[in-house]
């Protein structure tokens, strides 16, 4: 299974790992690591910290929607077009459920490297670090995007099945 996420990474990293976000997101830890006087991964990791916790928390209401949805598909909205919006709209949080749980996931030994000790691999951690918190920060955003205009998208099919006749 890592094998398969390490390999999703390699595609997914780079869409939200942009030059600049790193500049941005290696100034805000360089920047909490001078307000709070850590070790720069120590930032880094009270960054990741704060970030599991959101996840931790949309996930929540990701579950919560996906076990709703599913109910209203299989007993309530049976039939015609808002049927299949909540297929869709399942599937979309299924797959948003994915994304959040590769927000979550632990840092091992492969990420480190065998050489943590040297200098030069105390800074490659550092940058892998950087990296490591930006791409959490900026998937983590997305999907809540992608969360609220699902949920949004919830509503607006329930008054359409509601408000139309036939459904």
């Amino acid at each position: 299974m890592i094998k398969a996420i390490q390999y999703l990474d390699r595609f997914i990293i780079p869409l939200f790992t942009k030059q600049e976000f790193l500049d941005e997101e290696h100034k805000y830890l360089e920047l909490e690591l001078s307000s709070k006087e850590k070790a720069f991964g120590a930032s880094g990791f009270y960054a990741l910290d704060a970030i599991d916790q959101k996840v931790s928390s949309l996930l929540t209401h990701v579950s919560i929607m996906i076990a709703a949805l599913s109910l209203f598909a299989v007993t309530v909205i049976t039939k015609g077009i808002t049927h299949y919006l909540l297929i869709i709209e399942n599937i979309c949080y299924i797959s948003i459920t994915i994304g959040l749980l590769r927000c979550i996931i632990i840092i091992g030994p492969e990420f480190i490297g065998p050489e943590y000790g040297s200098y030069k691999a105390k800074d490659d951690f550092d940058n892998k670090l950087t990296i490591e918190v930006c791409f959490r920060r900026r998937l983590y955003q997305f999907l809540l995007d992608v969360t609220i205009t699902i949920t949004f998208l919830f509503v607006i099919t329930l008054i359409i099945h509601y408000a139309l006749p036939s459904g």
